[in-house]
C-alpha cells in the first residue's frame, strides 16, 4: 500500500552515508516505524545495513559487478514473529532496459523475473512476474517517478 516516508542522510564520511527514516501506512492509526541505516562500498562491493527499532529487524545486503552482471544479496533477521529471510539476485543492463531475476526464502519462497525501461533519468516503468510458494503468483506494471 501508500506509505508515508521521511528518510534523511547523513554528508558521506569515508565512502559510508547513515540515514534514519521514519515510516507510516497512510491509511493506517499504527505509529511510525523508525529505521537507522548505513550504506557505503567496501572493496568495491556496495554495502547496505539497516535496524529496524519497533521490530528488531536487521537487515544487510551487497551486491556488486561480476562479468558485466550485477550480483546481490540479502539477509533480513531477528523480525519479531517474523521467519528469517534471505535473497539473491542478479540483473543485466541493456542501454535503458534492465532485466532482472531473483530467489528468495523466508516463511516460504518467491521467484521473480522482470524489466524495466527507463523514461527519462528519474522515470521508470516495470513489468514484473513472481511465482509464489504459496500459489498466490503475480503479475505487475509499476511506474516509478523520483522526485
Amino acid at each position: 500500500g501508500n506509505a508515508d516516508i521521511v528518510k534523511l542522510y547523513s554528508p558521506t564520511v569515508g565512502g559510508f552515508t547513515a540515514s534514519v527514516s521514519s515510516t507510516r501506512a497512510i491509511d493506517s492509526t499504527v505509529p511510525r516505524k523508525t529505521s537507522l541505516g548505513v550504506v557505503g562500498r567496501v572493496a568495491g562491493i556496495a554495502t547496505a545495513v539497516d535496524y529496524n527499532v519497533a521490530s528488531n529487524r536487521i537487515r544487510a545486503s551487497a551486491s556488486t559487478k561480476v562479468a558485466g552482471l550485477t550480483v546481490g544479496a540479502g539477509v533480513s533477521a531477528n523480525e519479531v514473529g517474523v521467519k528469517d529471510s534471505y535473497a539473491v539476485g542478479v540483473s543485466q543492463q541493456m542501454g535503458a532496459i534492465t532485466v532482472g531475476a531473483a530467489y528468495s526464502q523466508g516463511a516460504g519462497r518467491a521467484r521473480e523475473v522482470g524489466v524495466s525501461y527507463a523514461l527519462s533519468v528519474r522515470s521508470t516503468v516495470q513489468v514484473a512476474y513472481q511465482d509464489l510458494s504459496t500459489g498466490n503468483n503475480t503479475a505487475q506494471v509499476r511506474l516509478q517517478h523520483t522526485f
